[in-house]
Order: structure tokens, then C-alpha cells, then sequence
């Protein structure tokens, strides 16, 4: 018994049948001969005569789901080879609402973009005249998905700025339109590629969203429209600009759905899940005993716009964010594909971690690989027991406890403070402290006032030693710190001395003062031993920001 007849029967009577869901308005299998009767409307047109009639009939030869799907075939003398909806609530696409389309399409091994012709089209919503264009003779599409090259679509999307042709007196042409195009995605030839539109068309706040496959690749938010009270027409099918090849397309599993739909609702059957983005991660930065600069690169949003991105990392391997993490939140498009860093602190010194870049967005989190670094070895902190205030430019003592010697009291609560009182003396600000013997010094650490406040946060320094408190020499370090109340430390290359001077030369906040919770000052006794490290380091980045 051949059951192929009575399958195609049953799947047949799904064609424009109520949907599962109400959110779906109209939901064609592709499994009969289209009725251009009462449900599908040909558009066909001619570049030159004679010229065999196209045709749009029901095959089995490709099916994206089911047995068969709608077959395109033109010559290329044919212009227009395509059907729109025909006596339904969606022929034409009201403005200010939403709605959900989805389909496939089959491009055969055989088919070539020519570059000698202006495109070939395959979906469109074509602007229509009407009564509030009185002057409007013509539209173009408003939405569009056409060939770009050999191997890619892209897209093309129009609007009007401002409302015109209110009366026949009016100069604006309907063509008197915001255009942009950009390359959309990979056209697989031989192959079935999926297509999901999310779209509102508005004069002032459309929607266009569009995926390929599953990725998302064009994301719009503004004017969408032209000055119209009725929405442009869904056409799908083939229109060559200058005619140019003989066609054969397959359009399969063709869903529209209103504002409460979905993706998953109107996507075809196994068509690829939502994914997740995609990051990759390069070996960290900055690396000191406490902190690194995270280094990441957002490589695809995915199916939706990234909405978290960051670094977690551990000390066992495989981190998630359930481990140690920092995080940077936002709407994250196209736009915001490449590099990103992150400030990664509360190392332990000589600690093996391993690190991972993530983002996430509505259908999960991605993942980079693990990168692993070690944190470097910390140089003793030089006991203060024996420090003294050889000299700071200024210092509050009336209006707060403000003395210099806070800064190094071994207590993080206290502060120096630049005077603020009676006046307000501007950076540059420096304070110099005598060590009490000759060290060999290899780093220093700034920690910033930890009471919640942040006037007076470092921003630019220098860092100095001396071996007599009198000549200073050129910097053993300088840089910017970043503008956090995390401890932050530079290392430089060894140097012996018994006087250390730290410069602020600029505030975060632009203010005039300079604030310090403590100064810790790296090395050992002369001859100890104590080295840096082979390598060169920056300034540690610290706090939990994101740039």
C-alpha cells in the first residue's frame, strides 16, 4: 500500500488550519499545490516577451519538514515570481503592532550570484500608497533580504523621517527615504536556510530583528515606516533587478505570527535552538600578586543580544560563575563584537587560577576555554615599625584628622588628607617617608580610603626613592591607578634606598585633594636576596569595573 498520497493528505489538512497557538496567525506546510485562489496572490512580471509563464507549484524534491515545499521556477526574463498572503488579516502588516515570521528557503548547489545584475530578492514588505500620500505613485520595500555576494544575503530596510504628502501641494516623493544595507549572513547553497523576522513597523519606534540560522544577525531598534495609515505587503519568492539567470528556489514551513509570539513559535521545525554567544579569552595582563587584567572578546551575541558579559576564575579549573566572578551588565549588540577587559583582584600571591570569559544572554551562557596564569610571587611588605614623616606638602588637622603619618599607621579607617578646611591647595600633592634603614626596594602598594568616600582618589603618580632624602632621581614608577577603593601595587626593578616619595598628580574626581589609607612600601633588607620578577609590570588593576 503506498501511504505517501494519504500522508500528504493529513499534513495537507494543516494548511492555514487554527493553529496551536493563537499567536499564530497563519501557518502554511507546504504540503499541497498552492491555492492562489483565495490564500496565496502570484505576482509575476516580465522583463521582455516572449517569456515562458513562471511557476510556483507543491514538489517533493526538497522539504525542509514533511514531504515536499513550494518550488520557484523562473527564466531570466522573468521579473517578479512571487506570492503574498491573499484574504487575510495579515496581507497587510498594520502599523504600530508587531509580529513574528518565520520560513526556509533552499538555495540549490546549482544557483550563482552574478554581479553583473543589481540583486536577487527573496523576501520583502513593499510599501504601498494610500490615502495619506496623495501624492505617492509608488513604494519601496520597507524590509528586504537579497543577495550581497556569492556566499551571503543581506539586508536592506528603509523609512521616511518625517510625515509628507499630507496634500497633493506636497514635494516629497515616496522615495525621499532613510536607506541602509549591510551584509546579513552566509547563504548556504544546497542547503535549507532558516529565517525568523521580529518586526513592528512605526514612523517612530519600529522593531527589526533578524535571524539566520539561528544567530541573530541584524538587531534595530527607531523609524520604521513610511506615513502611511496602512502597512507595507509580505512577499515572498524571486525578483531579479535587471533579470539575468533561470531560477529555482524551494520555500518551505511559512508561519506569521502576532505580538504575543515568539521565536520557537515561529521558527521551522529543528530549526537551530536560540545559541548562546560566543567569547573567547586571551592570557591575562597586569599580573601581580593580587590582581590581573582579565582580557576577553565578545566573537558572536548569538541568537539575542548579550546582556551579561565578565570573567570568573578559580583554583581548580572549569570555572563557572558560581566561582569567583566580575560582571558587566547592558544591551550588548553587533556593535559591541570585540575586546573587553576586566579588573580581577583578591588574588593570592604565587596561586595557580585558571580563567574563564563568559556572556549570556536569552538562551544561556557561554563560555570561553580555560586560560591558566599564575599570580606572582609577593615581596615582603617592609615593617613600618621604624617609618617616619620626612615630609608631605599638606595635610588636614583641624577640620578632620587628616595627618600624613595616617598614612602609613598600619590602620586601614585613618586617612591623610590633603587640607580642605581653610584651603584647598591643588595637585599636585607628594608625601615623603623615611624607611628608617636602606632597603632593597622593589614596589609599592596604595590602598584608598576605605570609609565609602572617594574624593581625593589617586589618579595619575609617581613613585621616587633615595638613599639621602635629598636627591630623588627619575621615577621608579608611574602610572594611573584605577578608580576603585581595592589596594593596587606597582612593581619596578630593584633599587636600594631608605627614603621613598609618592606624587598624586591628579585626582579622579578632579578635586583638588589627595587622600590615602596606607602606603605599603616591597622589599628587604639590602642583600637579602629579594628580587623582582623576570617580568615587566604595569600598574595593577583592581575593582570589580569593566571598560
Amino acid at each position: 500500500m503506498n501511504l505517501k498520497p494519504l500522508l500528504i493528505t493529513l499534513i495537507s489538512l494543516l494548511f492555514f488550519a487554527t493553529p496551536a497557538s493563537s499567536a499564530i496567525l497563519l501557518y502554511d506546510p507546504c504540503e499541497e499545490e498552492p491555492n492562489k485562489t483565495t490564500e496565496w496572490h502570484p505576482i509575476i512580471d516580465y522583463y521582455s516577451t516572449p517569456c515562458s509563464t513562471p511557476t510556483i507549484t507543491y514538489s517533493t524534491e526538497q522539504a525542509r519538514s514533511g514531504l515536499g515545499s513550494y518550488k520557484f521556477v523562473a527564466e531570466a526574463c522573468v521579473k517578479h515570481n512571487m506570492l503574498n498572503p491573499y484574504n487575510h488579516s495579515i496581507e497587510n502588516f498594520q502599523f504600530d503592532e508587531e509580529y513574528w515570521v518565520g520560513f526556509s528557503i533552499y538555495v540549490p548547489e546549482g544557483y550563482a550570484y552574478d554581479t553583473h545584475y543589481p540583486y536577487m530578492l527573496y523576501v520583502q514588505w513593499h510599501g504601498q500608497p494610500d490615502n495619506l500620500g496623495v501624492c505617492d505613485t509608488w513604494r519601496n520595500p520597507m524590509i528586504a533580504m537579497q543577495d550581497y555576494s556569492a556566499t551571503a544575503f543581506k539586508a536592506v530596510y528603509r523609512y521616511q523621517s518625517i510625515e509628507c504628502c499630507l496634500v497633493p501641494t506636497d514635494t516629497c516623493h515616496s522615495y525621499d527615504i532613510n536607506q541602509w544595507i549591510q551584509p546579513l549572513a552566509s547563504r548556504i547553497s544546497g542547503s535549507w536556510n532558516d529565517i525568523v523576522y521580529h518586526v513592528k513597523f512605526s514612523m517612530t519606534s519600529g522593531i527589526l530583528e533578524q535571524w539566520v540560522n539561528g544567530i541573530k544577525v541584524l538587531s534595530y531598534a527607531g523609524p520604521l515606516g513610511y506615513n502611511d495609515d496602512t502597512g507595507p505587503y509580505f512577499t515572498f519568492g524571486t525578483y531579479q533587478g535587471s533579470g539575468g539567470q533561470n531560477l529555482i528556489f524551494y520555500y518551505d514551513e511559512l508561519r506569521f505570527g502576532d505580538e504575543n509570539s515568539s521565536y520557537s513559535e515561529v521558527a521551522p521545525t529543528s530549526s537551530p535552538a536560540p545559541s548562546a554567544p560566543t567569547v573567547t579569552a586571551s592570557q591575562p595582563t597586569d599580573v601581580t600578586s593580587i590582581s590581573a587584567t582579565g582580557q576577553g572578546t565578545l566573537v558572536n551575541v548569538g541568537s539575542d543580544n548579550v546582556t551579561k558579559r565578565g570573567f570568573c576564575w578559580n583554583s581548580t579549573g572549569s570555572p563557572t560563575i558560581a566561582d569567583s566572578h566580575i560582571e558587566e551588565t547592558g544591551d550588548f549588540g553587533e556593535s559591541d563584537i570585540g575586546t573587553f577587559t576586566g579588573s580581577i583582584t583578591g588574588l593570592n600571591p604565587s596561586q595557580h587560577y585558571y580563567l574563564k570569559v563568559y556572556a549570556y544572554n536569552t538562551a544561556g551562557y557561554g563560555y570561553s576555554s580555560d586560560i591558566e596564569f599564575y599570580a606572582q610571587s609577593s615581596t615582603s611588605e617592609i615593617s613600618k615599625a621604624g617609618w617616619s614623616l620626612k615630609y608631605a606638602d599638606s595635610e588636614e588637622v583641624t577640620g578632620e584628622d587628616g595627618n600624613a603619618t595616617n598614612a602609613f599607621d598600619d590602620n586601614e579607617s585613618t586617612i591623610w588628607h590633603t587640607e580642605w578646611y581653610e584651603s584647598d591647595p591643588v595637585c599636585p600633592h607628594e608625601i615623603q617617608i623615611n624607611l628608617g634603614a636602606s632597603y632593597d626596594l622593589t614596589g609599592f602598594r596604595y590602598m584608598p580610603r576605605q570609609d565609602g568616600g572617594d574624593n581625593g582618589r589617586i589618579n595619575g603618580y609617581e613613585f621616587y626613592t633615595s638613599t639621602d632624602g635629598t636627591n630623588w632621581g627619575s621615577a621608579v614608577a608611574d602610572g594611573n591607578f584605577t578608580d576603585t577603593a581595592y589596594e593596587q601595587e606597582d612593581l619596578f626593578t630593584t633599587v636600594t634606598g631608605q627614603y621613598v616619595k609618592l606624587i598624586a598628580t591628579s585626582s579622579h574626581d578632579n578635586d583638588a585633594w589627595t587622600t590615602v589609607a596606607e602606603i605599603d612600601v616591597l622589599g628587604g633588607t639590602v642583600d637579602s636576596g629579594t628580587n623582582m620578577p623576570s617580568r615587566t609590570y604595569g600598574i595593577g588593576l583592581s575593582g570589580c569595573s569593566l571598560k
